[in-house]
């Protein structure tokens, strides 16, 4: 096991992965020699890693895989499995460089809170100070969250090999997917403005950051619906109405998010 136990005593702060990507890929292949690509109970997955049951950087860890989409779950308590993405499947058995490569670029973007700090501050990011007051008082990372999420972020970054040209397809296609960062997130940097949603149920996902409400869905032809998530402490309120099947499954998977969300607090 490596030195990637994270403190004991640590401020509650945004969420964001306590690992680079590139440690996460070495988990994932851990995974892999230990399991293959069968499904695992989380004490066997943590074990791979050499952590202890109740360990919480083998929480943390793996929190941080499903956060870069490297590891997806099912079932809960003790009957709760993980297994790997398929796109994590892809990295680990698919040896082609440029297979590999957009692989980790999807991944590193993944996490919500890079997606939205790619679009404000791209590569190289603004002066470390400029980054760290942001992440303080624009993001609400405490002090220590924000210096190890300017350090994640850079590392993921030169990782990924992002660049304004590289991942401009990237960055174009999880704001359409609904991955890309919006204002309800932080307030607008001084560096690159974040790219408009398109996609509505954005503005929803992105309650998964904030103990205020997320706002209404609005849809053009269709009757408006009402979809309000607030988050306090370990408990959800969710407040819905005029949803067709599309705004039903779109919330039923928002539910998962926060599921997720849940288990680690």
């Amino acid at each position: 096991m490596t030195d990637d136990t994270p403190q004991k005593a640590r401020e509650r702060s945004r969420r964001y992965p306590f690992i680079p990507l590139s440690k996460a890929l070495d988990r994932a292949q851990e995974l892999k020699d230990a399991n293959g690509l069968h499904a695992a109970r989380a004490q066997n997955v943590v074990a791979a890693w050499g952590y202890s049951e109740k360990s919480s950087g083998g929480r943390q860890t793996i929190a941080a895989l499903i956060m870069y989409g490297i590891l997806s779950d099912f079932g809960s308590g003790q009957d709760r499995k993980l297994q790997l993405t398929e796109i994590a499947q892809r990295f680990l058995i698919d040896k082609r460089p440029e297979v590999r490569a957009d692989a980790i670029r999807k991944m590193a973007l993944e996490p919500e809170v890079m997606n939205v700090l790619w679009n404000a501050w791209g590569s190289p990011p603004p002066s470390k100070n400029e980054c760290l007051s942001q992440l303080v008082f624009d993001y609400g990372f405490t002090e220590n969250a924000a210096s190890e999420m300017l350090d994640i972020y850079k590392q993921n970054v030169d990782f990924a090999q992002l660049t304004k040209s590289s991942s401009e397809d990237s960055r174009s296609e999880s704001t359409t997917e609904g991955n890309a960062g919006s204002s309800s997130f932080g307030a607008e940097t001084s560096g690159q403005p974040a790219k408009k949603v398109s996609d509505p149920f954005e503005d929803i996902l992105m309650g998964m950051f904030s103990k205020k409400p997320a706002p209404p869905i609005k849809k053009d032809s269709k009757p408006e619906s009402d979809v309000k998530v607030i988050q306090d402490g370990k408990k959800l309120q969710v407040i819905a109405k005029d949803l067709d099947l599309e705004g039903v499954q779109k919330l039923r998977e928002l539910l998962g998010k926060y599921e997720e969300i849940l288990k680690i607090l």
